[in-house]
């Protein structure tokens, strides 16, 4: 896919679907993120592989947000991300229980 091909994609119409955006190629919808991805990499996505957004905004298609991986590299980020969150929201209830008690 070309430059010009794909400004041209990003002026279609687009419409947000499950938090993700969608757009039309060759009479078949695609998510954005993977369209802009399959072009940075220069060929179409595996089935074995997922589009990571690295801040985690499925809004955010930015090139320099996004990354190929496998679904495992992909499901380990993600357990990691929960982990780690669950992590700071125990801390943030223990020192608020701690400031008011």
């Amino acid at each position: 896919m070309t430059e010009e091909e794909l400004e041209e994609i990003l002026l279609r119409r687009k419409r947000i679907h499950k938090g993700y955006i969608r757009i039309r190629t060759n009479q078949v919808e695609k998510r954005l993120h993977r369209v802009i991805v399959e072009h940075a990499i220069g060929r179409p996505l595996l089935f074995s592989e997922i589009v990571h957004h690295k801040d985690g905004n499925t809004l955010n298609n930015s090139p320099d947000n996004l990354e190929a991986m496998t679904r495992a590299g992909h499901s380990m980020i993600h357990k990691y991300w929960e982990k780690s969150s669950r992590r700071r929201k125990n801390k943030l209830l223990e020192y608020e229980a701690n400031r008011d008690g």
